[in-house]
């Protein structure tokens, strides 16, 4: 006889095939707009009327570009994939190439983050052809493990990693390390610290910084494993100082420095966040 967790794991596995591929079927015709309610057509010419909600997010609405599953992706460079079982499907959500210009300017504008739909209806299936209505619900698995269903708390199926390795899996970055240190001026402007995710008030910055001939590219499998930790993640934001290892330390170092004053100037100007003070460095080399 199956016992209850294998009935619970199969339950999900039913409700998450179901929800993703309905997920990939909006986007191959152009219906899925992660900023906007969804009118997705019935087969009697009537059509159904979904909302859809963001929860636990440091990005913005309008910020949330395609929505892939990150099922259809094998992780590669990470040695660890962190992945929770439960009710919703992960996906990767890349920000929108329309959206505003980032905030402080601190992370790149197609940078991509972690994502678990979740579609809620009230009533039983039998209503649901009836009402036609329904809400997705998109949360951010870094903030929220569980969602509530009928008044109990139900695990969220998440995964960490593989949204990362889809932003890394641009080829650029594999070649930054070897021209910061043989041809400095073909990156400038690329310089300085870096985020992969907006500021955020009262979180510690732990700045990770590379060493000779490196990029904050290093860093990633660190930054994958303490990020994937709920403790630190709760109580840390991770910046990345990327700068052109083929120039004197000490003119880096300067660098460093001031883009440190400069970007406490710009998140927190009043110096009202605590936590800019107690900011953590941790050297590579």
């Amino acid at each position: 006889q199956m016992c209850i967790r294998d009935s619970f794991r199969l339950a999900c596995d039913l409700y998450n095939a179901a929800l993703s591929k309905c997920i990939v079927a909006a986007q191959r015709v152009g219906r899925l707009d992660a900023r906007q309610a969804l009118q997705l057509p019935a087969g009697d010419g009537g059509a159904f009327t979904l909302s859809v909600t963001h929860a636990g997010f440091p990005w913005k609405p309008e910020e949330f570009g395609p929505l892939i599953p990150c099922a259809n992706y094998v992780v590669e460079g990470l040695a660890n994939q962190h992945h929770l079982y439960g009710l919703g499907v992960p996906l990767i959500a890349v920000r929108a190439a329309d959206a505003p210009p980032p905030e402080h300017k601190c992370y790149p504008q197609k940078v991509s983050f972690p994502v678990t739909a979740f579609f809620r209806f009230e009533g039983g299936l039998a209503e649901l052809g009836e009402r036609r209505t329904g809400r997705l619900e998109l949360y951010n698995p870094l903030a929220l493990q569980a969602v509530e269903v009928q008044g109990r708390a139900v695990p969220l199926e998440t995964d960490l990693t593989t949204p990362l390795a889809y932003f890394l899996s641009d080829k650029s970055f594999n070649t930054a390390a070897y021209e910061g240190f043989l041809r400095a001026d073909a990156l400038r402007g690329r310089y300085g610290i870096h985020m992969l995710e907006p500021y955020q008030p009262g979180k510690i910055p732990v700045v990770l910084v590379h060493g000779l001939l490196s990029s904050p590219l290093t860093w990633m499998p660190v930054f994958n494993d303490l990020r994937a930790d709920p403790e630190l993640r709760k109580r840390f934001q991770f910046w990345f100082y990327f700068y052109p290892t083929g120039d004197p330390y000490i003119a880096t170092a300067a660098d460093l420095r001031r883009d440190l004053d400069a970007m406490r100037t710009d998140l927190d100007p009043d110096h009202k966040d605590p936590a800019l003070g107690r900011m953590v460095l941790v050297g590579h080399s």
